[in-house]
């Protein structure tokens, strides 16, 4: 559970896109990446996923993309305020990290020495263990 604090930001990335390239955004805050793997198709940085002018854009992004993530980050470190990100304010603030909150499940499987995690085929949340993944903390 991550909770959002007014000096974090929340942007998105969108990876492995099958629509057409987005073009220039007029109201900006979309960035393409320029992954070095992009042989499934362009992947796109969102640094206001509110702002109500890429509603549109962003409903395709939501809608061809193969994955897409969210990380919670500092405000002063993305500039939110900028329209348009450079890769190098980017990886800066991915560099300065994130700061996540515990939910009660991941808390337990935390002090069982368990690292917490998520099944993407079951979609449930996992606790890796030393001697192998269990449902909520380790034996």
């Amino acid at each position: 559970m991550t909770t959002r604090l007014s000096c974090h930001a929340t942007p998105l990335f969108y990876f492995n896109c099958s629509s057409p390239r987005v073009d220039v955004n007029p109201k900006g805050y979309i960035t393409q990446l320029q992954c070095e793997d992009d042989k499934g198709g362009p992947s796109y940085f969102v640094s206001s996923p509110s702002d109500s002018g890429n509603t549109t854009i962003l409903d395709g992004l939501r809608a061809s993309c193969k994955r897409i993530i969210n990380i919670p980050v500092s405000r002063s470190a993305l500039r939110i305020e900028d329209r348009h990100q450079s890769l190098e304010t980017i990886k800066k603030a991915l560099d300065e990290g994130f700061k996540l909150n515990f939910n009660s499940v991941c808390s337990g499987c935390v002090l069982s020495r368990g690292a917490c995690g998520f099944n993407e085929s079951s979609k449930a949340f996992v606790c890796y263990c030393g001697d192998g993944p269990h449902e909520h903390t380790c034996r």
